[in-house]
């Protein structure tokens, strides 16, 4: 089992979006892919077909020592390699209970059911609270989006330290995606030069701005099944392939 974590403390850089898109694509491409919705929002969940809000809540139950193969449902139209464990309310509640154990090793445990071969994608929430920290310390691989913004990237440099800071554990490797990327602009300009100081962790891959990516978000889909000829598409394809090659 390989476990990924989506995540940055600076919200709207496309996290939720991303570990949709990358989940679709590494089933696409043959592997058997575990969706772990962390987020009380519960976007992910909705994303994948899934109903935030029930209880008892998977993912607060995954944190509580629950059998994982009870908790996680296989999301349809894809091929029975995709899976989702949900997210609810609960997990606020969840949050707060970590954090007064200080309990670091929770999600890592609970993963630890996962079938062999296994590829477990993190929705983080936009914070470096209990959940994202037990997210961190599952993960083999964290891979931080950011886009042409100094909050993201502020969040970035916060993410990286809390990352490398983990403590009782193995750090995991860390990869940043450059998210909603327009070519020849200042603005990209300016994040390549902020990004120069780390440009070893910096994926190839790019996911370049595209409308078809956001309208398939509205739509609850997928970009392979909203629009699989897409600049979005080609680019989490090749983002997958890239990711797996990083694990």
């Amino acid at each position: 089992m390989k476990t990924i974590a989506v995540a940055n403390h600076k919200g709207g850089v496309g996290k939720t979006t991303i570990t949709h898109n990358l989940a679709v694509a590494l089933a696409r491409a043959g592997e058997r892919v575990l969706a772990v919705d962390l987020d009380p929002q519960g976007h992910l969940t909705m994303g994948l077909g899934g109903e935030p809000g029930g209880e008892p809540c998977p993912a607060a139950a995954l944190l509580t020592g629950a059998a994982l193969a009870g908790l996680a449902a296989p999301c349809p139209d894809h091929g029975g390699r995709l899976a989702l464990v949900a997210a609810g309310g609960s997990l606020e509640a969840s949050e707060l209970q970590l954090a007064q154990r200080r309990e670091t090793q929770a999600l890592a445990q609970g993963l630890a059911g996962a079938k062999p071969g296994t590829v477990c994608l993190i929705d983080c929430r936009p914070a470096l609270g209990s959940l994202t920290l037990n997210a961190l310390t599952a993960a083999d691989l964290v891979l931080a989006p950011v886009e042409a913004d100094r909050y993201a990237v502020e969040g970035l440099a916060d993410l990286l330290a809390r990352a490398r800071g983990l403590r009782n554990t193995r750090p995991p490797k860390v990869r940043i995606l450059v998210n909603k990327w327009v070519a020849r602009r200042k603005a990209s300009e300016w994040l390549e030069a902020e990004l120069e100081a780390v440009k070893p962790l910096v994926l190839a891959t790019r996911v370049r701005r595209c409308e078809p990516i956001n309208q398939a978000a509205i739509e609850g889909l997928d970009i392979f099944s909203y629009r699989p000829r897409s600049n979005g598409a080609a680019d989490f394809a090749a983002l997958a392939g890239e990711v797996m090659a990083c694990l």
